[in-house]
């Protein structure tokens, strides 16, 4: 739940930690006053031989970083960025493939258009790698980029997109609308020829997200209003404002600032579209209590479904996902699971417990999801996994403990789901960055909570 902006919708900088090395040759290094050090370039070596310039240099492969810096964006913009592959570090190379790569660049032309311009790159070394920083104009967003280059190997490669406007992108009858709703990057998805059709609002869940949900190489929200548009079901979905304004958020915020103001813009929106039949809520993990929350005050919401999310309180779950990953520290996240649950309005002195302040967990506190459900009183579907790795045994049981014999509640349990939605084992990272299709029994059963 940390107040902090992830930088990209692509992330595969985790391997920064494990790599050394010196500084290029023809770049200085500063010391900086926080301690880090900036790396600027001093200068390329000038061709020894102008007059086989033309015929030599473009079959030079790069020999320095700012070089392959170059070598990328000229590849990116002629759309051959297969042709990357040969240079990607080991640790990379055991995460993607060549088509993971091309999907990784071309993925963002594909959708925001043709490149425009670049602006040159900061350079920055961290941890003995050069981290490239530029923003890319493309026809409809901005997308600042960072390439973590070492030794003439890629190390990492990360995006954060903004939008400048609407536009749409349609492909194979599916119609996506990207706009901004408060400032925040957001998509309308629905099919191309559809004239009135149910609304779906689909709320992230806990921490920093973009409007994909994206987690490396897979987007789950996206592939799931996909899926949903081609059974005639529209939806919304934006990015957290906790990604896009992180710098903005005081001490004293809390979901109220996280959600609540963006979502009821969110089914303002929805409720005003002139081809919306019937407003519903898809919460996925944390964002199942925001729904019910949401549904709870406001008698227009026709259902909702809760996604991979559960009723039990989000400072006992992590507490278990804490002293499950380290058992050693099972004393010390009780004390901060005690805590958080008993910080209430008005006692904030600026605390944290497990990466939240205790005024934010003093407005979580005021959740409850079981009573909201049943304030709502409208159809509502549960959907979990055992195979979700995020959640526990004692997660299905409340649910099934507290709406067994509700008509307006179905509780359906996967056993061969991920966190995610997808069939994958999240412990294997490497799948991550794999595709992967969303499940169409989990969309079936999305479709039928709807309809």
């Amino acid at each position: 739940m940390k107040m902090k902006k992830l930088i990209g919708a692509l992330l595969l900088l985790a391997l920064l930690a494990s790599c050394g090395g010196k500084a290029e040759e023809d770049r200085t290094e500063t010391n900086l006053p926080d301690g880090t050090s900036q790396v600027t370039e001093t200068g390329k070596p000038e061709n020894q031989n102008p007059e086989t310039e033309n015929s030599e240099t473009e079959k030079t492969e790069p020999q320095n970083n700012g070089e392959l810096f170059d070598f990328v964006m000229d590849k990116w913009k002629s759309g051959e960025t297969e042709t990357l592959y040969p240079y990607l570090s080991d640790e990379m190379t055991a995460l993607c493939d060549s088509d993971t790569i091309k999907r990784m660049f071309e993925g963002i032309t594909d959708t925001f258009g043709a490149i425009a311009a670049s602006d040159e790159p900061k350079i920055t070394a961290v941890d003995g790698i050069d981290v490239y920083s530029s923003t890319v104009r493309l026809e409809h967003a901005d997308a600042d980029v960072t390439l973590s280059l070492k030794g003439t190997k890629i190390y990492g490669f990360s995006y954060d997109v903004r939008f400048n406007g609407e536009f749409d992108v349609t492909h194979a009858g599916i119609r996506q609308h990207y706009f901004l709703l408060n400032g925040l990057n957001a998509v309308y998805t629905c099919a191309e020829n559809s004239e009135r059709a149910p609304a779906v609002l689909m709320i992230s869940g806990s921490g920093p997200s973009d409007y994909n949900g994206t987690i490396g190489m897979l987007v789950p929200m996206e592939d799931m209003a996909q899926k949903l548009a081609e059974q005639g079901i529209s939806s919304l979905r934006l990015e957290k404002r906790t990604l896009r304004y992180a710098s903005d958020f005081k001490a004293t915020d809390g979901i109220e600032e996280e959600y609540f103001k963006d979502c009821r813009a969110a089914l303002s929106y929805l409720k005003e579209q002139e081809g919306t039949d019937g407003v519903y809520l898809l919460g996925y993990s944390l964002g199942g209590q925001i729904a019910a929350a949401l549904a709870a005050e406001d008698d227009s919401i026709a259902g909702m479904v809760l996604l991979m999310s559960t009723a039990r309180h989000l400072a006992d779950i992590l507490c278990d996902q804490y002293t499950a990953a380290e058992p050693l520290g099972a004393e010390v996240f009780a004390q901060y699971r005690d805590a958080a649950k008993a910080q209430a309005d008005g006692a904030a002195t600026g605390q944290y417990y497990f990466g939240a302040t205790d005024a934010y967990w003093a407005s979580y506190n005021a959740l409850d999801t079981i009573e909201s459900i049943r304030i709502a009183a409208i159809p509502t579907a549960i959907i979990n996994s055992t195979g979700d790795n995020q959640i526990f045994d004692a997660d299905i049981s409340l649910w099934s403990d507290s709406f067994s014999k509700d008509e307006n509640v179905t509780l359906t349990v996967f056993d061969d789901m991920s966190h995610f939605g997808y069939k994958i084992d999240t412990r294997d990272t490497s799948l991550l960055y794999k595709a992967a299709e969303m499940p169409d029994e989990l969309i079936e059963a999305i479709v039928q909570a709807i309809r």
